[in-house]
């Protein structure tokens, strides 16, 4: 698509649509991590209403000592970053975390870690080429597609309307082309720009502007 200069259809999705694609994106990312918070299983599905469903079928059994971490580090965080802005301290809770859950044993009273992390990194891989895996694969990877870019290009407008530059659509798409097909080679998830991650990183860049020392 960026080759073939698509990013015309960006000029379909109005400034509203962007704007009510990102809060909502943003809902569902806090919806989505409300039943690690209490330490529940939540069988509801991908909609906020789902999600919801799923969260008061298991608030009944509300695991305590993972509220109480999550909590404690969601205060933490507003904390320092009221008080000591430039403090990394989701480095600091993330490492708490990790010696208190080490030292006192937490994942066996029932606090879900990370557990065994394999080493090193992904190996090189050649994708299969076949019709039959095209056949099977393209209706998902056009999902994946224009959701990705309808993701990045949603996030990418937020922090343009705010710095006062425009971006190149097309220019996107083959950065996203290009990122994806090297990301296919060694087995990794669909790329794209993420919300969250822009977020924090945009709000960074915000900081070290402000107080550069």
């Amino acid at each position: 698509m960026g080759l073939f200069r698509a990013g015309f259809v960006v000029n379909f999705l109005s400034h509203a649509v962007i704007r009510g694609f990102t809060s909502a994106a943003a809902i569902l990312i806090l919806l989505s991590q409300s039943h690690h918070l209490f330490g529940i299983t939540s069988s509801g599905g991908n909609s906020a209403m789902s999600v919801l469903r799923g969260v008061a079928q298991g608030i009944g059994d509300v695991h305590p000592a993972t509220l109480g971490i999550g909590l404690a580090s969601m205060i933490i965080l507003v904390i320092f970053k009221r008080k000591m802005p430039n403090f990394p301290a989701p480095i600091v809770v993330v490492t708490a975390s990790i010696l208190v859950a080490y030292f006192f044993g937490l994942d066996q009273s029932g606090v879900k870690i990370v557990g065994y992390v394999p080493k090193g990194l992904p190996s090189l891989s050649i994708p299969e080429w076949s019709l039959g895996s095209l056949e099977v694969l393209f209706p998902a990877a056009s999902t994946i597609l224009f959701v990705g870019f309808m993701e990045s290009i949603s996030i990418a407008e937020w922090v343009a309307a705010r710095e006062k530059y425009k971006i190149d659509s097309n220019q996107e798409l083959v950065a996203l082309g290009l990122a994806n097909v090297t990301a296919s080679f060694f087995s990794a998830y669909p790329v794209t720009g993420g919300f969250s991650r822009t977020a924090i990183n945009y709000k960074q860049e915000l900081k070290q502007e402000l107080h550069p020392s």
